[in-house]
């Protein structure tokens, strides 16, 4: 029970902060329900249907469920919430605010292997769980489902580091697994580089300190290689099948590369977070890429690491930091990466590089705060000039923010003048009418209380004093800046009635012209996207805004924009013709309701008299895996004008069954959902725990 009290303070400061959307009173706002939610949610309604997901029919003429780096496909914690509650706007919710408790949990244990000092701990955690990359992207969820598993995955190279055993090898293969499979492609990109590096450095002073043999300080870490690898083989194989066929499996246009960037300017988030909600001229990216905050307490002990002797972890750490940090800054050091370093240039936002910026600075700086906490009359000696330094910074900003606000840039006159509607549109009033200058007038007035309260706790060596200011700093800090990047204004209620109006399951989709497909309100699809990824209907005819697309897909909508006659709007998702070859088709025959005789996400069953030779279409994306039998002959679909396919038919009864399957992706799957069960198993057997190298 006693090992349980930290996490409880974690939890509880976790609460507080992230009261907003633990009260579901406001719903996340942007990316979170227009991109992540759709490919979940018709997943969790293919698994009601007792099917397995497989193909996606629904989302731009279709995809590979598998395939889609957006829905998180092969993260157990997905499956998890699909085949039980299923997905609806809570439990997506839930489901974020569950990877920001898992990443302060995790900062705790890993802060263990750098103090035993459990406030130290603490504070590192909340630090962690509050961090202005987190704050930033909340709307990002394979943002945030990465953030949650690295201090996980540093946690456990350094546990198999101190003991090789198995039971640390799979668990830590585990970790790494759900950062994997729950990430944004960049993540991984970044996360190849920065744990790459992380299990050098391990190796290299595993073999100077005790090995001699650079195969056996190795081997622990080659083992956990190879078991990810065959734990992650579904995952691999399946982002390998759609590259061929993706339309952005390329490099990153250079421009776009050394765009969206956390700017210099950015970094005075690292004392005043509030400040970068506004003044889109001085910052110049986008508002989510700006705050890289882990407290003041934090930041004093990252610029003490500078004149502070370092221990070789520390070292790694400050530099590794230091590197991402100029990642994610863009310029010159991202031109040479985009060039010169392997998987780079295929990063698109430079600032997601930055949590693992951030986390390597709060190591340095742990590692830096246990050593002082060692040193009391050391740490007052050298941190007071530093505090006296950051309250004269603070003192003038909030000087020159007042003397700015006099000459009339402020949001108050403005906010008080408007008092018209409800609550809700009086807060977004006021938070639209905010100005730069208040936002730092706020934030330093905050600062300056925070920073007195820190010396006194410090000049008295009170450190439960000090992790229970850290944790207000880093509580007010993400309450302030939540409205501006985290939560919209409607609730999630509003969100799940929207949602509520999808029919339920997988229907047979009707066969009408695309056209007359059901549709919702303009302001509702500003809210969750596209409704044709709800309505349960086969396409659009005109594009819609997903991140995951086929090429020819793409290539289509581009075409049908520069030629009208392309468009597939009067037209039903199966129809008959003559002749594939062109680009623009001719229904010559429709195919009835009670011609389809079965429909599944993964194909369909027809039955039908043809007038005559032709093809049946299928609008659907042409892609590999999909096969058609007829009297009792298997083939492959045929592609059919630009992005669809065809199967070829005779004149008279026609009784066809089109199907997707990808076998060596079911294998796979398969095999890594056993190897994932299997593992979780023997971690419960713990006279298991062996050593691997003797």
């Amino acid at each position: 029970m006693k090992k349980a009290i930290p996490f409880l303070y974690i939890t509880l400061v976790f609460l507080i902060a992230f009261l907003p959307i633990l009260s579901f009173v406001f719903a996340l706002k942007n990316d979170f329900f227009l991109g992540y939610f759709p490919p979940k949610f018709l997943l969790s309604e293919t698994i009601s249907s007792g099917q397995l997901p497989l193909w996606n029919p629904y989302i731009s003429f279709g995809l590979p469920f598998y395939a889609d780096m957006n829905g998180a496909y092969w993260n157990p914690i997905t499956w998890l919430i699909a085949g039980t509650t299923g997905y609806n706007a809570f439990t997506i919710t839930i489901e974020l605010l569950l990877y920001i408790l898992i990443g302060g949990a995790g900062m705790f244990k890993l802060s263990g292997f750098l103090t035993q000092n459990k406030y130290i701990q603490l504070s590192a955690a909340f630090a962690y769980m509050c961090n202005g990359f987190v704050i930033g992207h909340l709307q990002h969820l394979n943002w945030i489902s990465a953030a949650a598993f690295i201090p996980c995955c540093i946690w456990g190279l350094l546990k198999i580091n101190e003991s090789a055993s198995l039971r640390n090898i799979s668990i830590t293969s585990l970790f790494f697994y759900f950062l994997l499979s729950s990430s944004h492609p960049g993540m991984i990109i970044s996360s190849i580089y920065f744990f790459g590096a992380f299990i050098l450095f391990l190796v290299y002073n595993r073999y100077h300190n005790s090995e001699k043999k650079i195969i056996r300080a190795a081997k622990p870490f080659l083992l956990l290689l190879g078991l990810t690898i065959v734990l992650s083989a579904g995952l691999m194989a399946g982002y390998t099948d759609i590259l061929p066929y993706f339309a952005r499996s390329g490099k990153v246009d250079l421009s776009l590369s050394l765009s969206q960037n956390t700017s210099i300017e950015s970094w005075v988030s690292f004392l005043l977070p509030f400040s970068t909600v506004k003044n889109q001229a001085f910052f110049e990216n986008d508002i989510a890429l700006r705050n890289n905050y882990i407290g003041i307490l934090y930041f004093l002990f990252l610029v003490l690491t500078f004149i502070t002797a370092k221990t070789k972890m520390q070292w790694f750490f400050l530099l590794t930091g230091i590197f991402f940090l100029l990642l994610s800054l863009g310029g010159g050091f991202k031109l040479f990466a985009h060039n010169y370093l392997p998987l780079i240039g295929y990063v698109r936002v430079n600032g997601e590089f930055r949590i693992f910026a951030l986390i390597s600075f709060l190591i340095t700086a742990v590692s830096c705060f246990h050593f002082y906490a060692a040193n009391p009359a050391e740490l007052k000696r050298k941190i007071k000039p530093l505090l006296l330094l950051t309250g004269l910074f603070f003192l003038i900003a909030l000087i020159y923010s007042i003397v700015k606000i006099t000459q009339g840039e402020t949001f108050f006159s403005a906010a008080i003048a408007v008092n018209a509607g409800g609550w809700r549109d009086q807060l977004k009033k006021i938070i639209d009418g905010l100005s730069f200058y208040d936002a730092v007038l706020f934030q330093c007035f905050i600062q300056l209380l925070l920073l007195g309260a820190l010396w006194i706790a410090i000049k008295k060596f009170q450190l439960k004093a000090v992790t229970i200011i850290t944790a207000v700093d880093l509580i007010a800090a993400t309450l302030l800046c939540l409205p501006f990047t985290g939560v919209g204004k409607v609730s999630v209620a509003k969100i799940h009635s929207i949602h509520q109006q999808s029919p339920d399951g997988i229907p047979v989709p009707s066969l009408e012209p695309m056209k007359a497909h059901t549709m919702i309100s303009n302001k509702d699809s500003a809210l969750v996207g596209d409704w044709s990824f709800y309505n349960k209907q086969i396409g659009k005819a005109t594009s819609v805004l997903y991140p995951v697309k086929i090429s020819d897909n793409l290539l289509f909508y581009e075409r049908v924009k520069k030629d009208s006659s392309l468009s597939v709007a009067e037209l039903p998702f199966l129809f008959l013709t003559k002749s594939v070859a062109g680009p623009v088709f001719t229904n010559q025959q429709n195919i009835n309701a009670e011609n389809l005789k079965k429909f599944t996400t993964n194909g369909m069953q027809l039955n039908f008299v043809a007038e005559e030779n032709g093809y049946l279409v299928i609008l659907q994306n042409y892609y590999p895996h999909w096969f058609y039998i007829e009297n009792g002959n298997t083939n492959k679909v045929q592609k059919a004008g630009i992005a669809f396919m065809a199967i070829p038919v005779q004149k008279g009864e026609n009784d066809i069954k089109v199907f997707f399957q990808p076998t060596l992706i079911i294998t796979l799957f398969w095999l890594s959902a056993f190897l994932f069960i299997l593992l979780c198993v023997f971690l419960c057997l713990p006279k298991y725990n062996r050593k691997v190298v003797v």
